[in-house]
C-alpha cells in the first residue's frame, strides 16, 4: 500500500475516508445477513 511516495496529505484524508466508507459497508453487509439468518429460523 505504501508503493507510491507521499506527495501530499490531501490524499491521505480521501483515503481514510474510503477506508472508513468499506468498513462501514462491511459491517452493515454483515449485520444485514446477521438478521435475514435468524429470521430463517
Amino acid at each position: 500500500a505504501k508503493a507510491l511516495p507521499e506527495t501530499g496529505n490531501e490524499n491521505s484524508g480521501s483515503n481514510n475516508a474510503t477506508l472508513f466508507g468499506g468498513l462501514f459497508a462491511a459491517l452493515g453487509s454483515l449485520l444485514l445477513f446477521g438478521r435475514r439468518k435468524k429470521q430463517n429460523k
